[in-house]
């Protein structure tokens, strides 16, 4: 069978671009417009998209409310779960990953609320496992402050294994409907679970059956040391910000090691870094498209975005056309700051320029020209070991998304790179074909 890449469409509020909201195409109430999503959902499962994703965090960003008062995608937006049930009864095949914290919630709530959007979807939910960072998340549950890096992953593993073992408790199978004989559930396929271990203990039965998928899809974006190893060892999709072929490349080669060395099948692993394009007749009109919102990014926007992604790096000391400075240690990733530390270097970036680009592309892969090179690009990368597939984020929906679907997709099934069809009912049998 033809290796071919998957599909799925990032629904930032208003886009990529942090002020994607402010272009006249974009709705500004993005965030919480039920019509909005409904409208992408339509575009993404119309071009065969494997799945839809809302990045999400348990409470507005770590950020001041002069900034956050300029945000979309950090501020007001509707709970992920929530959305995405109600996508999944107006549309047939498209999957649904949806966010929830291993930091602020229990195995038994996040194992119940997924394994019941997998019933209602029939089949078609996907878990994202991510850990909670933000000090505003952890003030919301009383915390004093967030939770140490190597604890919070120590804690996701346990978390993941119990939900798991929740998932277990109840086979395929179960439900009979016998009326003659009285019986409803096959007794033999409901089991009692047990776990203690150093954050939770449980003994229970999950009270929702398997889906027509069995369970849902488990999703993870391991970019440190750590999170790769949790990703590796129970991610069937990876996500990665990696704006480059190089980053890229080390990411995929790294992750798939890790993934055989936990005795898994890496063909089985499906790796998806963010991808924005940009598409213009020339190369030219693409990239006026750029310089349009760029121009729309408030300075104090563009340099708190900065300073949260090195880590909440002081800044202000430092001239805006300057360089970048040596920053020795991230509180959050050390491989973002790499990453964009590696790409400042590397074209002589300002501070200002900078926070520009992190804010205009949240450090995603960014390509900028016609249909055909955005098509050259992903290809490239799909047979060229960085990745097997892209997780689609235009500057602006959902006018881009549209015109990806309808510029970039025939081109790629053209080649034989992507499907024309969905190949199976549930999420898991279109991801794995």
């Amino acid at each position: 069978m033809t290796r071919m890449m998957k599909l799925a469409a990032l629904m930032h509020t208003g886009g990529q671009h942090i002020a994607a909201w402010r272009h006249p195409e974009a709705h500004a109430d993005a965030g919480f417009n039920f019509d909005h999503f409904q409208e992408l959902a339509r575009i993404a499962e119309g071009a065969k998209f494997d799945f839809l994703f809302v990045a999400d965090t348990m409470g507005v960003r770590d950020w001041p409310i002069s900034v956050l008062s300029r945000c979309a995608q950090t501020t007001l937006t509707a709970e992920p779960l929530t959305l995405m049930a109600a996508l999944s009864a107006v549309t047939k095949r498209i999957g649904f990953v949806v966010t929830a914290s291993t930091t602020y919630s229990h195995p038994y709530t996040v194992a119940r609320q997924m394994a019941s959007l997998d019933v209602i979807s029939r089949g078609r939910a996907a878990w994202n496992v991510v850990t909670s960072t933000q000090h505003n998340e952890a003030a919301n549950f009383g915390l004093a402050g967030a939770i140490d890096h190597s604890e919070r992953y120590k804690r996701a593993g346990e978390f993941v294994e119990a939900v798991k073992g929740l998932w277990g408790s109840v086979e395929e199978g179960v439900y009979l409907g016998d009326k003659e004989s009285g019986i409803l559930f096959n007794p033999n396929k409901i089991h009692e679970y047990h776990h203690e271990g150093d954050y939770f203990t449980i003994d229970g039965i999950l009270n929702v059956p398997p889906s027509t998928q069995g369970r849902p899809v488990i999703v993870q974006a391991g970019a440190s040391g750590p999170g790769r190893d949790l990703a590796a060892s129970i991610a069937e999709v990876i996500f990665a910000q990696t704006p480059t072929i190089e980053f890229a490349k080390e990411y995929y080669s790294d992750v798939k090691g890790r993934v055989s060395a936990n005795g898994r099948d890496p063909r089985k692993v499906i790796l998806m870094p963010g991808f924005t394009p940009v598409i213009g007749k020339t190369p030219e009109e693409a990239q006026r498209q750029i310089d349009e919102l760029d121009a729309k990014i408030d300075p104090e926007v563009g340099l708190v975005i900065l300073s949260d992604m090195l880590g909440g790096v002081n800044l202000s000391a430092y001239p805006l056309d300057g360089p970048l400075p040596d920053i020795e240690d991230s509180v959050k990733s050390k491989t973002m700051l790499a990453m964009i530390k590696g790409v400042a270097d590397r074209d002589n970036m300002s501070i200002r320029q900078v926070a520009t680009w992190v804010a205009g592309s949240m450090s995603h892969n960014r390509v900028v020209g016609t249909a055909e090179d955005i098509a050259d690009t992903m290809q490239h990368w799909f047979e060229n070991g960085a990745c097997d597939g892209f997780l689609i984020s235009p500057l602006v929906y959902p006018g881009r998304l549209q015109q990806f679907a309808e510029e970039v997709i025939p081109i790629l099934q053209q080649r034989k790179l992507f499907r024309s069809d969905y190949e199976g009912e549930t999420l898991r049998e279109n991801l794995m074909a």
